[in-house]
């Protein structure tokens, strides 16, 4: 018999509470992966209000997901509705299927082992508002997690604890049976693992199982390397709003161990809000050269190009490792569902490439390999300003020595050529001023890279930033 076809990568879009613009992120991001030749299939995965189908202008969709899970009809594939654009179906959500406020774990169960036998190449789920479990499951069933947070203290706290919930749930059904899971029920009530808990930090979790079952940490620790999420910003109203997401990306990394990064910024831009009035995305209606539009093709294109064969070895390492851990056997059923994802092809390359365009990001020759040879690199975070060709782009440092420095946050224009001239400024540092840069490379990750040309001050800014973190 044939194989059936499997989804070639699964995308989640998750934020906290409603009100930050996911399903506008999550409408308009598709468009953009299937106007980049990807096949794309969303799932409105919303537990109390669906209506991702509105944002097509389809107001009574005549098939939904509850179709699928009632036996009415036998695959996802027959239930996904055409949109009026092409490459791009949705499946549409239904009170009282998926809309319960609580599905059987036999629905789940059922509905994500048949979103990987999706002929797509790409599975988007919009996992709808708040931090409900059965929210964060559809969520952590993805190979890539995207959290939409604006730049208000509220949204930055809701974004932050739904990653943490997603993150400490997959610690939890993990630990279930060990000793370590009992000592933090002790010590943090039955609700240790819950957003309301005062374990806050996920070392904690690590410190009790280093204490009861140390031979089992290396491989928890895989589930920190595996999480794959990214941060997309929303409704920024002027570029120093971006300084707000980066905040919150260093609380990330600090508090819970995992490494984000601020992958995509849109404006505050009544254009999007009324585009769901008119039942057409934005990123459909709106010109090509829209700086939204862009920011969406260029994240769209990373998350194709991006390889996951690292991450699916990661999670198929780390439930090989739990099967041999010392609990009942009967329990394993329990820890395993969301812990192994979307069963999905073998290859993480989209079946069909992305189409070359003006949002191509521009490629050079070298990266940091060899200014490395210069000095050890020191690791950071801090947001800077660079300008080029007169117009400022804000990001962050993430490794610098005294050659030249690794910079996340920003999306070199298709223009911008190995040598190109520009300056750095670390915000909020008086001192050391501007420092003249040219542009030396993008590594695979799409960071810019950049050489200093005023190696004085440069050396005198790594010599600082060295004494801060002892390196």
């Amino acid at each position: 018999m044939e194989k059936p076809a499997r989804v070639g990568r699964v995308l989640a879009v998750g934020g906290g509470k409603g009100g930050v613009g996911k399903s506008l992120i999550s409408t308009n991001l598709a468009v953009s992966l299937a106007k980049a030749g990807a096949r794309v299939v969303m799932l409105d995965a919303d537990l109390g209000a669906p209506n991702l189908h509105t944002m097509f202008g389809i107001m009574r969709p005549d098939r939904t997901v509850e179709d699928f899970l009632s036996g009415r009809n036998a695959t996802l594939d027959e239930v996904a509705l055409p949109t009026p654009v092409a490459n791009l179906r949705i499946i549409a959500g239904a009170e009282g299927a998926l809309g319960s406020a609580h599905p059987t774990f036999q629905s789940k169960q059922k509905l994500l082992a048949e979103l990987g036998r999706l002929a797509a190449d790409v599975l988007l789920i919009d996992v709808g508002a708040g931090v409900d479990l059965d929210t964060i499951d559809f969520f952590n069933a993805a190979d890539t997690r995207l959290v939409v947070m604006v730049p208000e203290i509220t949204s930055l706290q809701n974004g932050y604890a739904f990653l943490k919930i997603a993150l400490f749930r997959r610690l939890q059904r993990a630990s279930v049976g060990l000793r370590a899971s009992e000592k933090l029920t002790a010590a943090f009530g039955k609700d240790a693992f819950e957003i309301g808990s005062t374990m806050d930090k996920v070392s904690t979790f690590f410190t009790m199982l280093e204490d009861e079952v140390p031979e089992l940490v290396a491989s928890f620790r895989l589930l920190l390397a595996e999480f794959n999420a990214s941060i997309v910003g929303n409704m920024l109203h002027k570029p120093a709003d971006r300084n707000a997401l980066f905040a919150i990306q260093r609380m990330i990394t600090e508090r819970l161990g995992i490494q984000v990064e601020v992958v995509a910024a849109l404006r505050q831009n009544a254009q999007v809000r009324n585009s769901v009035n008119d039942g057409k995305p934005f990123a459909i209606s709106a010109p090509h050269t829209d700086p939204d539009v862009k920011e969406l093709g260029q994240l769209a294109q990373r998350l194709l190009q991006q390889d996951l064969s690292p991450i699916r070895k990661l999670r198929e390492q780390f439930t090989k490792a739990m099967k041999t851990r010392p609990i009942d056997p009967s329990l394993h059923s329990k820890f395993e569902f969301g812990l192994e994802g979307i069963e999905t092809a073998r290859s993480s390359q989209p079946v069909k490439e992305p189409k070359a365009s003006d949002q191509a990001q521009p490629q050079f020759s070298s990266e940091f390999r060899q200014l490395q040879r210069i000095s050890e690199r020191i690791k950071l975070y801090l947001p800077i300003e660079l300008d080029f060709d007169g117009r400022s782009y804000l990001g962050q440092l993430v490794e610098i020595n005294e050659g030249g420095a690794d910079i996340s946050g920003i999306r070199a224009p298709a223009g911008w050529q190995a040598g190109t001239r520009g300056t750095l400024r670390v915000i909020g540092d008086q001192v050391h001023g501007l420092i003249a840069i040219t542009i030396h490379a993008v590594n695979p990750n799409g960071n810019l890279i950049i050489k200093f040309s005023d190696l004085e001050i440069a050396a005198k800014l790594v010599a600082e930033l060295r004494k801060r973190s002892g390196a």
